[in-house]
């Protein structure tokens, strides 16, 4: 490192507790955009190990509520499964509201409808060692808008470090212009 060219962190022109608390919030702010995907993407994980079972629709149906001008919809499941002889039930609600996942909701219950309609066998997936919680799709959805945010926050992250740690070239000097003095 140059003579002069001390980072801000090591040159004491800011406190080491005012940088360290500017990082730790941006790496919050990144923490907090990738908590939703990451326990998405551990319980897709999960899920391929489910075992698939026949379940008994209950309740299938359909709400429409006025949110903001237009129509939005909730979709309410709830179905019946056996596993090793004992009886479960379980219920599912979506609520669709203009998120990226609308559309993936919305075609889950159709599928639904259709092969309940049909009368063809309905299949959830059942965790083996807890029988009580199943899904009927195991697919993995991801919100771009958390990775969006994510990039957002390590960018800011990033920023500030290079800010704080880098070496910067000294300031030039200040020339100081002489002037005559004059007696008036």
């Amino acid at each position: 490192m140059a003579a002069g060219a001390a980072s801000r962190w090591a040159s004491g022109e800011e406190s080491k507790p005012e940088i360290a608390f500017r990082l730790a919030i941006c790496l919050v702010f990144v923490a907090v955009c990738l908590y939703r995907p990451a326990v998405q993407w551990l319980g897709w994980r999960a899920a391929q190990h489910y075992v698939a079972v026949p379940v008994k629709m209950r309740k299938l149906e359909q709400e429409a509520y006025p949110h903001k001008g237009r129509l939005q919809y909730r979709y309410h499941v709830e179905y019946e499964y056996e596993v090793d002889g004992r009886g479960y039930r379980s219920q599912s609600r979506f609520l669709v509201d203009g998120m990226p996942s609308e559309q993936v909701h919305r075609c889950l219950y159709e599928t639904l409808r259709k092969a309940r309609d049909a009368q063809e066998p309905i299949m959830a997936w059942v965790d083996p060692e807890m029988p009580a919680r199943a899904l009927l799709d195991r697919k993995s959805y991801d919100d771009p808008v958390y990775y969006v945010f994510a990039g957002i926050g390590m960018v800011a992250f990033l920023s500030a470090a290079v800010y704080h740690f880098l070496p910067r070239p000294p300031k030039p000097a200040r020339k100081t212009v002489r002037r005559p003095k004059r007696s008036w």
